[in-house]
């Protein structure tokens, strides 16, 4: 899954950290797409479990948990000052920050 269309190689490196590699066949730019390809398919796809919820296929696929450790990533917001005190954005900032604080 790539929303620029590159691929992150976290995985190529965990792999051949093995002596293993992938044939990446395709990237898609949701998740939503990556399940429905999944889905109708003989492939496999590394995918977020916390969104396999979320997926009407989810009864349809079988999920095998991986013990590999994400890298840290870093999250930033960006706003005008001006919408410091707009009530909606102060709101979508705070449930944005809140998300990215869980840690489960």
């Amino acid at each position: 899954m790539s929303l620029a269309g590159k691929t992150m190689p976290s995985y190529d490196l965990f792999l051949a950290s093995r002596g293993l590699s992938r044939n990446l066949v395709a990237t898609v730019n949701h998740y939503s797409a990556a399940y429905e390809v999944v889905r109708q398919s003989d492939l496999i796809a590394v995918l977020p479990s916390d969104l396999r919820s979320q997926s009407r296929h989810a009864p349809f696929l079988h999920a095998m948990p991986l013990p590999l450790k994400a890298p840290p990533r870093i999250v930033s917001l960006f706003w005008h000052q001006r919408n410091d005190t707009v009530p909606a954005q102060r709101w979508l900032r705070e449930t944005l920050v809140e998300m990215f604080a869980r840690s489960d």
